[in-house]
């Protein structure tokens, strides 16, 4: 169970959106929220690893801790590892883990443009991109 108190206008932008459509308010929030959740729990995650920053890891460094051959030599952008990250690669598959760090080099560091693939982050973060990799079926 959810309770949640709204801004005057959107409590009546809601109300006006369910009488129109005949669904209830609680349709419309739950879509909400599953629709938006993933995105919410990639950023404040992120954000949260950068409120305790550590000096970052380059691919090149996570590579040689992970003990995986560099298959690309060159990438336009040099690519940063938050050593959490690091701790959070130990825990895959070695394949896993190749898979993962040839996409960021191969796609995102060898792209012209990297942010096409990211979300940039706001506030205090702004300047900083968060990229979510999904598997390929």
């Amino acid at each position: 169970m959810l309770s949640l108190r709204l801004d005057r206008d959107i409590e009546r932008r809601l109300d006006e959106l369910a009488r129109r459509t005949g669904r209830t308010k609680s349709y419309y929030a739950r879509e909400l929220i599953e629709g938006n959740l993933e995105d919410l729990e990639d950023r404040y995650l992120a954000e949260a690893r950068l409120e305790k920053r550590r000096p970052p890891l380059t691919s090149s460094q996570v590579r040689k801790e992970l003990g995986l051959k560099r298959y690309i030599e060159f990438v336009g952008w040099e690519i940063e590892y938050d050593p959490e990250a690091l701790k959070d690669l130990r825990k895959l598959d070695r394949a896993i883990q190749r898979e993962i760090l040839d996409y960021m080099e191969q796609r995102i560091g060898a792209a012209e443009d990297p942010r096409q693939f990211g979300k940039p982050l706001r506030g205090s973060k702004f300047g900083l991109w968060r990229f979510t990799l999904t598997r390929q079926q």
